[in-house]
Order: structure tokens, then sequence, then C-alpha cells
């Protein structure tokens, strides 16, 4: 089943399926990114990740997070939060999107790039999945 990740209203990512490993650079382990993200999934489900294990740093995971910051594989889980409107889902891809824009320094008349993305017209999951899918920026790394 395939889903749209927000993370922040900054960042949006999609997934043919959840997924059950994520790789993750240490200092987005110990700032727990996954608290911000959400799964909207294609039958209308809301989840939200969170680490099976292994998320917990010692003292020197914590120095190389703030030093060289290694990736690290992280076995996930996920928890089914409720159910979302397909409004939801316009306006919650619309302001990652405007954050993933903000993000990679293109600030100028973000709001009308977003509104010719054509999310707001978007009449399902699948024409939003779409319009993600074919935006480079929209793939961010973790």
């Amino acid at each position: 089943m395939r889903h749209i990740e927000i993370r922040d209203d900054r960042w949006v990512e999609i997934h043919e399926n959840r997924p059950r490993y994520v790789e993750a650079k240490m200092l987005s382990i110990t700032r727990r990114y996954w608290r911000h993200s959400r799964f909207y999934a294609e039958d209308g489900s809301l989840w939200r990740p969170e680490p099976v294990e292994g998320h917990e740093l010692a003292l020197v995971g914590r120095l190389l997070a703030h030093t060289i910051n290694p990736r690290r594989t992280l076995t996930m889980s996920y928890e089914r939060i409720g159910d979302y409107s397909l409004d939801t889902l316009r306006t919650s891809v619309q302001h990652g999107f405007l954050g993933v824009l903000a993000a990679i320094g293109d600030v100028e008349d973000e709001q009308d790039r977003a509104t010719e993305f054509g999310i707001a017209e978007a009449a399902n999951f699948d024409e939003v999945f779409q319009l993600v899918r074919v935006h480079p920026a929209t793939q961010p790394e973790r």
C-alpha cells in the first residue's frame, strides 16, 4: 500500500510500502525525527512511525552524532493513529512542499509555486501521490 510521509510540514517523501528499515543519520536519531513524521496511506489511514529498538544512543554515540554523524539502520514499527480527509492530505502535502522549497533555498514565490504544482486541485490520493512523485525536491535525506 502506498504512503506519503510528511515530516514537520517541511519534508515530503513517498513510499510504495511503509519502510520496515530506515537508514538515518545519528543526529536525526538523537533528535527523534520520527516523532514529527506521519504516514498518509492510500486507504485513508494515518500512521505514526517508531523505531522498534536501537534508537537510544550512549554517550559515545551522541558524541559521534555531533561530530562525524554516521548513519545507522533502524527497524521501524507503525501505529495507526486515525484517518484523514483528502483536504487534510492536500493541505499537509502543500505545507510540506513549501517547506521543501524553503529548505533548498527556492523561496521566491513559494505559494505560487505550490499552487502551480497542482496539489490543491488533486481529486484523490493517487493524484497527490503522482504529483509528489514527479517533483525531484520532495525526496529528503534523513
